[in-house]
């Protein structure tokens, strides 16, 4: 089971878990084990607002042609996360490489947000990591926000400054 975040508030001399953490707490933590707190710094929701924002600009300003392949907001950030690496990966072997090709097309329409790839009876499918609060950290966050940014901004041709402004205009 893989282990999530959990809010606590220190007392003064210990960290008690919030009432919604409690119920977890007592499932995951053994009483009398020593764990290590790694705190981390909660995320900026006005950078996170900001972040989709300055995505829905750069969506609407795109060029004529690229309709297809970001067809809205959603598949447009989950492609470019992609794109910029943050992505998990499937592996599916085939019998055949046609096989491949027609499993291949099936995952596609399955899930338009995905990449898939095709080498020979091997297909692989990349899906965008989640940016859920939950799921990535502040620090990761940011850097996937500048890399997604960075990329919205180049098919716009405009730099992610630019990009910035013209979304807090339209904000």
């Amino acid at each position: 089971m893989r282990r999530r975040p959990i809010r606590a508030i220190w007392t003064g001399a210990s960290f008690l878990p919030t009432n919604y953490d409690m119920s977890y707490c007592q499932r995951i933590f053994r009483p009398g084990t020593e764990y290590i707190i790694d705190p981390e710094q909660q995320r900026d929701m006005n950078s996170h607002r900001h972040y989709f924002a300055q995505l829905a600009e750069a969506w609407r300003n795109l060029p004529e042609g690229l309709d297809e392949k970001y067809p809205d907001e959603e598949i447009f950030r989950k492609k470019l996360l992609i794109e910029a690496g943050y992505f998990n990966e499937s592996e599916v072997v085939c019998d055949t490489k046609r096989d491949a090709a027609t499993i291949a097309a099936f995952m596609a329409d399955l899930d338009v947000s995905a990449t898939i790839a095709v080498h020979g009876n091997v297909i692989r499918k990349y899906t965008a990591r989640s940016q859920k609060v939950s799921q990535m950290g502040r620090k990761e966050f940011q850097q996937s926000k500048w890399a997604v940014l960075e990329l919205a901004s180049s098919l716009i041709k405009v730099t992610p400054r630019q990009l910035e402004k013209a979304a807090g205009k339209s904000a």
